[in-house]
């Protein structure tokens, strides 16, 4: 009897520390399995002026060395061909509501923002170069990426889908939700590699899911720590976003964010209101619906890191 109760718990206890020991799948790699509380240190160039075909890019932490590699290159050339121009569609709609008490000095104001954007580009027949290169203490592979078109017959060719949504609701207190979803495709020497990635949530509390060729990379939520880079310069941005998930994760929703609220001068708006008279108190209720259909080009620039917030200004041109 207490032999096969000793042999029971050995085998629970077995399963326990397999379960609890970290995972090495065809992507992912233990070495990385960071402790809380470092904090990495980046290179000036992650946060140098943008330069034209230069992009700064990023893997998921806790990934093997080659995967991410070619996770960043792959995330290089979305931002590569954001950088030379992409076709934008969003459509967001305001809804505002205003009450106004006969014998109240003060108004109560409530307002929704649900806003949806898709963004696709392919960019065909471009060679790169690596120019410069850091791994984070994370496992994280940051990647100074130069592109030159048009190239030779082995040349590199990219194709991606983005879909981004924000609700924002002003009440009693503010509250943002983000969601931003990715599909790439890479293609180099006839031989493709597919990724996707998808950020949801609220900015300081992100769920991310990655894969690589279908295979999910187990996305290891420890935390992630960087020291601050210029932090007295970064008053004039408006928007900063937590980068305890990584540094990409932060890097797409402050893109999220920075996109669906930018003033589009190609904007179709329309505006309906209805007015509502009830015991001494009037209600207005309104939307804004605004449609856009636009070719831009979206130019980011790091510009620093504050209290381990990543600062990032967009320079969303209409071509």
């Amino acid at each position: 009897m207490k032999k096969a109760l000793y042999a029971t718990l050995l085998a629970s206890l077995s399963v326990m520390m397999l379960q609890a020991m970290p995972k090495d799948t065809l992507y992912n790699d233990s070495k990385h399995d960071w402790v809380s509380g470092q904090y990495d240190t980046l290179p000036e160039w992650v946060f140098a002026a943008p330069q034209p075909d230069r992009v700064i890019a990023v893997s998921d932490p806790c990934l093997k060395p080659r995967a991410a590699y070619h996770q960043a290159i792959l995330r290089a050339g979305y931002l590569y061909a954001l950088q030379k121009g992409v076709s934008i569609q969003i459509l967001s709609d305001l809804f505002q509501m205003m009450e106004q008490a006969a014998r109240s000095k003060q108004d109560n104001i409530g307002r929704k923002l649900i806003a949806l954007a898709r963004i696709e580009q392919a960019v065909n027949n471009v060679s790169f170069s690596v120019e410069n290169k850091h791994t984070s203490l994370f496992g994280e592979c940051f990647l100074q990426v130069r592109f030159n078109e048009p190239a030779d017959d082995d040349s590199t060719s990219f194709s991606f889908v983005s879909e981004l949504m924000m609700v924002y609701t002003q009440e009693r207190e503010e509250e943002k939700e983000l969601k931003f979803q990715q599909n790439l495709r890479f293609t180099q020497k006839h031989e493709a590699t597919l990724a996707s990635y998808q950020l949801k949530g609220k900015p300081k509390d992100l769920l991310v899911s990655s894969h690589i060729n279908s295979i999910p990379v187990d996305y290891q939520k420890k935390g992630c720590w960087y020291t601050d880079y210029r932090p007295d310069e970064l008053k004039q941005i408006d928007i900063s976003t937590p980068l305890q998930e990584s540094f990409w994760s932060a890097y797409m929703a402050s893109l999220t964010e920075n996109l669906l609220v930018h003033p589009f001068l190609k904007g179709n708006i329309r505006v309906v209101n209805e007015d509502h008279n009830q015991e001494h108190q009037l209600t207005t209720r309104g939307i804004n619906r605004e449609r856009v259909v636009v070719q831009a080009s979206v130019i980011p620039h790091i510009e620093g890191v504050k209290n381990n917030c990543l600062s990032v200004s967009w320079d969303i041109v209409e071509q």
